[in-house]
């Protein structure tokens, strides 16, 4: 059974042209996200992560930044840097919170608070 959801997955993967594909907010990608918890939890866990990536996984979420970037997605819930997408954190312009001085007290283990 758990084909049914994994198939249509990998022929997205082989035959789906990258340019029509835009980046995910997550770091490990819908599309493997829901293959992973497919293959190892069943095809019910599998629709549930596909659901739950459907409704969070677009374009209505909002960038924050406290000293390091988040995303409070479309549900509400935060989505910590390190579990976001490295390709659009890298296209993030550098703010007043992430300056030098900020750089220096989290590295000298200061807590820093905004």
């Amino acid at each position: 059974m758990r084909m049914l959801l994994c198939i249509p997955i990998r022929l997205y993967w082989r035959f789906f042209p990258q340019r029509w594909k835009r980046n995910c907010l997550y770091r490990v990608s819908c599309s493997h996200h829901v293959y992973a918890r497919t293959r190892s939890q069943g095809l019910v866990a599998g629709f549930a992560a596909l659901r739950e990536r459907i409704q969070t996984c677009n374009a209505r979420h909002t960038w924050i930044d406290n000293g390091s970037w988040s995303i409070v997605l479309a549900d509400g819930r935060l989505l910590p840097e390190g579990d976001i997408n490295p390709v659009l954190l890298n296209s993030m312009p550098i703010s007043p919170a992430r300056s030098v001085s900020n750089t220096l007290r989290r590295n000298q283990m200061i807590a820093y608070e905004p």
